[in-house]
C-alpha cells in the first residue's frame, strides 16, 4: 500500500519461489493500514489522517474472489466506515478477544494505554483504560471462554478479565505475579483429549528460583475455576525472545537473541499420564544479513517457513522483507 496515492496490490506465496500478483487496485489516499484477524478471517482496518481530533475508521473483510478470467484474487469487503475521535499521538495495534476486534491503543509519551471496541450502535467505546507504562494486554482462552490479562512488567500486578457473551468486561481478580517478564500464552490436547490452556513467563536470569536453582523460564497450565499451577520451569537461551507459532496443529515456540544469527526451536507434546513436554525441534543459523531482523516462523503446505523483515528506520534494508524456507533435519 502506497498512502501517497492510495495504490494497493496483494500477493500470494505460491511456493517458495514464486509470487503471485493476485490484486491491484486503488484505495483511500492517505491512511494507515492495520491488519487483523477476526474469527481466523483477515480484516484490514483504515485510518484516515486526524484532522479536527477526528479520523475516519474503516473496517473491511478480505475474501476470495476470481476476476474475469476466472483466476483467483481477493475481494475487500467493506463492514462499516465512520469517524472516530482520535489523537495522532497513540499508536493502534489489533486484538481479537471473545471474536471480536479491538484496538490496543498506546501513547510513547506517558506510557499510557487503553483498549477501544465499536459500539454496534456505531461509534468508540473505550472498555479499557488506566493501565500505565510497561503493561502488556495478553487474549487467551480457558474451557472455550475468552479472557486477557493486563499485566505490569514493572510491578508484577496482573488484571485478569472475562469476556461476558453481551460484551461486557468482568473482573476475574487481580493478583502479583513475577515482574519483569514476557508473556506467551498456548493451547494444547491433554491426553485425556481436554484441551488446556499454558501461560508461559519469561525474563533474564535468576527470574524464578526453585532452592539454590535458577531458571529464566516458568510454565503454568489454568485450571476451570482460572487458578495458574505450575507445571514447567527451564532455562532457554539468555536474553532471547520467544515467538509461538503452531506446526500441524501442535504449538511450537521459536527462541532467539535480537541481533544474533543463532536459534531453537521446540514444541510441546503430552505425554502419558498428562506429563507435559518440551521437545527441541532443531537449531538453525541465520544468514547474518539477516539476525538483526524481526523473524517470525509460520506453516505453509505443511513445510516450515520464516518471514524475516527489517523494521529499523535508519537502515540501509528499511521495509524489505525475505522469505525463506527451514528444512528439518535435526540442526
Amino acid at each position: 500500500y502506497r498512502d501517497s496515492d492510495g495504490w494497493a496490490q496483494i500477493s500470494r506465496w505460491e511456493n517458495e519461489w514464486l509470487r503471485q500478483i493476485i490484486l491491484t487496485e486503488r484505495w483511500e489516499a492517505g491512511c494507515n493500514v492495520i491488519f487483523a484477524t477476526l474469527n481466523a478471517v483477515p480484516h484490514i482496518l483504515m485510518r484516515g489522517p486526524a484532522a479536527g481530533g477526528e479520523a475516519s475508521f474503516s473496517l473491511y473483510r478480505l475474501k476470495a474472489g476470481a476476476d474475469r478470467e476466472k483466476n483467483a484474487t481477493v475481494e475487500r469487503e467493506k463492514i462499516w466506515s465512520e469517524p472516530w475521535q482520535y489523537d495522532p499521538s497513540y499508536s493502534l495495534t489489533p486484538l481479537e478477544i471473545g471474536e471480536q476486534l479491538n484496538l490496543v491503543s498506546y501513547r510513547a509519551s506517558d506510557g499510557d494505554i487503553q483498549l477501544w471496541r465499536r459500539n454496534p450502535g456505531g461509534g468508540k467505546d473505550v472498555i479499557g483504560y488506566g493501565w500505565g507504562p510497561g503493561y502488556v494486554l495478553m487474549p487467551f482462552k480457558v474451557n472455550g471462554e475468552p479472557y486477557f490479562v493486563a499485566y505490569s512488567q514493572k510491578s508484577g500486578s496482573a488484571e485478569i478479565y472475562h469476556w461476558a457473551a453481551d460484551g461486557r468486561r468482568e473482573t476475574v481478580r487481580s493478583e502479583t505475579w513475577q515482574p519483569g517478564c514476557r508473556l506467551a500464552s498456548f493451547e494444547l490436547e491433554d491426553s485425556d483429549k481436554t484441551l488446556r490452556s499454558y501461560l508461559l513467563m519469561y525474563g533474564p536470569k535468576g527470574t524464578f528460583k526453585e532452592g539454590k536453582t535458577e531458571y529464566n523460564s516458568k510454565l503454568y497450565v489454568w485450571s476451570k475455576e482460572m487458578i495458574r499451577s505450575d507445571v514447567l520451569l527451564f532455562n532457554r537461551m539468555e536474553d532471547s525472545t520467544v515467538t509461538p507459532f503452531r506446526r500441524g496443529g501442535v504449538p511450537h515456540m521459536m527462541i532467539n537473541k535480537p541481533g544474533e544469527a543463532a536459534f531453537e526451536i521446540y514444541f510441546w507434546t503430552i505425554s502419558p499420564p498428562s506429563k507435559l513436554k518440551m521437545e527441541l525441534l532443531g537449531k538453525g543459523t541465520m544468514p547474518d544479513n539477516l539476525k538483526s531482523n524481526t523473524t517470525i516462523p509460520f506453516e505453509m503446505n505443511k513445510a516450515l517457513y520464516f518471514v524475516s523483515y527489517d523494521p529499523r528506520s535508519d537502515s540501509a534494508t528499511s521495509g524489505m522483507a525475505v522469505l525463506c524456507t527451514g528444512t528439518i533435519s535435526g540442526t
